[in-house]
């Protein structure tokens, strides 16, 4: 998002509820109807991306260096 949230379950909950009217809110935004069970699953896998034994694998490092 936009930085203001200070967690993914508040992300969540912003687009669950409909997000804050605004007149630059883009028109095709609407209400999220996400269950508990996707949203833990939606979290889940956004979370997959913190891996950083991953991106800190020094064998996959820039080559050229």
């Amino acid at each position: 998002h936009d930085g203001r949230f200070e967690t993914l379950d508040d992300v969540f909950a912003h687009y669950i509820s409909g997000g804050k009217g605004s007149p630059n809110k883009d028109p095709l935004l609407h209400k999220l109807e996400l269950s508990p069970i996707h949203i833990r699953a939606l979290k889940a896998f956004i979370e997959t991306f913190n891996d950083t034994t991953f991106y800190n694998n020094p064998d996959l490092k820039n080559p050229f260096n």
